[in-house]
């Protein structure tokens, strides 16, 4: 789901002690007597089986955990494994760059879908990974040891440096086939080594088209209910050609899909911050979330003018666009989660766990006091360092890291920026000598809005303002900055990198001398926000991950990207009074693009017009479940209790959209294709019999139709 990806998915286990597990036993409205989903993306190694069982009354067996790591994998989202020959189950959002870079104007693919009848026609994606985890090592007690045979002089923070690249290195040693990775939980409060397969050769097999995927446009995203098919299948193969050995791929679920059945999502959901304060989270409801919201909308309003006069650039910057209307909606629902008494509620009784626990430990200070100080000056200085950096253009981001290296080189090195020092100049100089083109104009779009935005915030007196604009219009000042700059030319960047100050200051390029001649008052800001804000709150929040890690409070760790498990049922919402079914028909998908007269976005593809007559309008398409969503988890497998496939998450309803700080059960949904609605696809749309066959699922869906629900009984009534 997230920055690409529109699809969330699982939110489920923060459940641990019974004391913590009671907290989380809150009825639905309308079903009493059920238990909703819990909180929590859970590691792997850290599955609260036994809260599972008490909350759900199912139990996630070792062999169901060990089927879900094997089958589930990363990409630009999450995916199954769901043929032994290789073939990977994931979103056709998660996908959007690959399909786009296989279109051209003879044969748009987003337009007319994508199904290779055999191996030989499957396309590769260029630059898409996947990547299967395959274990994780606490590294704890080496990093103790470490340090207790370190001697009295030694630093201990270069000591830990080194015993972790040791450790890493020693990893990619013993396992060269595999990457090994380093990894921080709570805050830095554990450090964990992981090892993944990593494939390459990645292979489109199968995708709808984007009419069918991504029905209902920007209007449906982030809701519910909702009628999309947004699935597509690739192909993984190893270095010789062939599929991966020891592929393990999940296998169809054999029975209907109840209502308030246990469900179980895997994922890899790309980054939580549930250990935010209450000071953290008015910052980010009032201030952050604000601006955020108002930058993305310009920016994709100025993107959708250039568009509307060249097909070209639709095609190639479809992807964008989708990206940029599922930001702004993204954000502005998130800003009002932030205001829902639900989400609010829930934080403050974690911060109250938390600072109990603190004060049984007998911990000096106060971190959330320290917390409230940084980010109230955070407030003060945020509108200016935000405003002088032009957000959005690359080619100002490019002169500030040629100046920010060139004058921080010249300063030992604690007391450089953070952001400039020795560790990060590598990365730095990477993306300097990037032969990548920048889109110019889009450059001088992104850089208007900037200037525009700077103007704004910082009045037309201010220092960077004037020398930005020198009297003329944003407009007209960034046409002429574009203009006159060659640092879009790979050569220009490094022939600037490797002159140092010297060729900085010589430089007569409009762009570099904003960059250049605005870094003292720049600087200035951006020291202060690294020592009285950043370092501030990461400390604290350091701290605070101390005791987050305690296993009596049972509070799963932020998600990372890394595989987590999350649980919950198959359930509807209600919305504004309004009770909303668990899941949603393919007839009701004809319903909704009729009544807005197949009308753009609302327009099915000719294919599935013509597949209209021959499919059952009661067969199920999406569902709704009540488990803990966050981005990344786009494409990610929806498992019954016995580990058979139910579904593919492929987004989340607006209430999930709290997902960063915490998870209201009562509002959030993860949305799913149901995995039947997959089966009548590729057997009665698309031309997939074969690649059905090859996942061993019936090519008929005879059990897709809804299932009624059991009689109610009388009380008195023998069974």
């Amino acid at each position: 789901m997230r920055p690409a990806c529109r699809g969330r998915a699982s939110r489920a286990a923060r459940a641990g002690r019974a004391r913590a597990l009671a907290a989380l036993l809150v009825l639905l409205p309308w079903a009493a007597g059920t238990v909703r989903g819990a909180e929590g993306l859970w590691p792997w190694e850290q599955v609260p089986a036994d809260a599972l069982q008490q909350s759900l009354g199912v139990r996630p067996s070792p062999a169901l955990l060990a089927r879900l790591q094997a089958a589930t994998v990363s990409l630009d989202g999450s995916g199954a494994v769901v043929s032994a020959a290789g073939l990977v189950l994931t979103n056709y959002h998660v996908v959007q760059e690959c399909i786009a870079a296989l279109s051209g104007p003879r044969r748009d693919l987003a337009r007319s879908g994508f199904t290779a009848a055999r191996m030989s026609d499957e396309r590769r994606c260029p630059g898409l990974v996947v990547r299967q985890w395959v274990h994780t090592q606490d590294l704890g007690a080496e990093l103790q040891r470490a340090l207790a045979a370190a001697g009295p002089g030694d630093d201990p923070q270069r000591v830990r440096a080194a015993e972790l690249t040791r450790l890493e290195a020693a990893c990619q040693q013993a396992h060269p086939d595999e990457v090994c990775e380093l990894a921080t939980l709570y805050a830095g409060a554990r450090t964990v080594l992981r090892r993944y397969r990593v494939w390459d050769d990645v292979r489109l097999v199968w995708a709808p088209e984007a009419a069918a995927a991504l029905f209902g446009g920007d209007a449906d995203n982030l809701t519910y209910p909702r009628f999309a098919l947004d699935a597509a299948l690739l192909r993984v193969r190893d270095r010789h050609g062939r599929p991966p050995a020891g592929l393990r791929p999940l296998a169809l679920a054999t029975r209907p899909l109840r209502e308030d059945e246990p469900l179980f999502v895997a994922g890899f959901p790309a980054s939580t911050e549930r250990l935010r304060t209450q000071a953290q989270l008015e910052m980010a409801r009032d201030v952050t979330l604000s601006r955020a919201v108002a930058d993305t909308r310009q920016r994709l309003d100025e993107m959708q003018r250039q568009l509307a006069a060249s097909p070209d650039l639709q095609r190639a910057s479809r992807s964008l666009v989708y990206d940029l209307e599922n930001a702004a909606k993204q954000q502005a629902l998130e800003a009002q989660a932030l205001h829902q008494p639900g989400l609010l509620a829930g934080r403050a009784q974690v911060e109250q766990r938390l600072r109990a626990a603190w004060s049984r430990s007998g911990r000096p200070g106060d971190p959330w006091a320290d917390i409230a100080q940084a980010t109230a000056l955070q407030r003060e200085l945020a509108p200016q360092t935000e405003a002088m950096a032009l957000g959005g253009s690359t080619l100002f981001a490019r002169a500030t890291t040629l100046v920010a290296l060139a004058s921080e080189a010249v300063r030992p090195e604690l007391q450089r920026l953070p952001d400039y020092r020795a560790s990060t100049r590598p990365a730095h100089e990477r993306a300097l000598r990037d032969e990548s083109a920048i889109d110019l104009v889009r450059e001088r779009a992104d850089l208007t809005q900037a200037l525009q935005e700077a103007l704004a915030r910082l009045g037309p007196g201010h220092a960077f303002v004037q020398a930005a604009l020198a009297g003329r219009p944003p407009a007209q000042a960034a046409e002429a900055l574009v203009a006159g700059s060659r640092l879009a030319e790979s050569a220009t960047r490094r022939r600037l990198l490797d002159g140092g100050l010297p060729a900085l200051m010589a430089s007569t390029d409009p762009l570099l001398a904003l960059a250049r001649d605005t870094w003292g008052v720049r600087r200035e800001l951006l020291w202060r926000q690294a020592q009285e804000v950043d370092a501030v709150i990461e400390r604290a929040t350091r701290a605070i991950g101390e005791v987050a890690a305690l296993p009596e409070l049972a509070l799963a760790p932020d998600a990372d990207g890394s595989l987590r498990l999350s649980a919950g049922r198959a359930r509807g919402v209600v919305t504004g009074g309004r009770r909303l079914p668990w899941t949603t028909t393919w007839g009701g998908w004809w319903d909704r693009a009729d009544s807005f007269d197949q009308a753009e976005p609302f327009r099915l593809p000719p294919r599935l017009q013509r597949a209209r007559a021959r499919l059952d309008p009661r067969a199920r398409l999406c569902l709704a479940l009540d488990a803990d969503v966050a981005p990344g988890h786009s494409g990610s497998p929806v498992v019954n209790a016995q580990g058979e496939l139910v579904g593919l998450l492929f987004d989340g309803n607006g209430g999930s959209l709290g997902y960063a700080w915490g998870f209201d059960a009562n509002q959030a949904r993860g949305v799913a294709l149901h995995a039947q609605a997959l089966q009548v696809a590729l057997s009665q749309v698309y031309p997939g019999r074969h690649l059905l066959r090859e996942m061993g699922w019936p090519a008929t869906a005879a059990s897709t139709k809804i299932q009624p629900a059991p009689r109610a009984r009388h009380p008195r009534e023998k069974r």
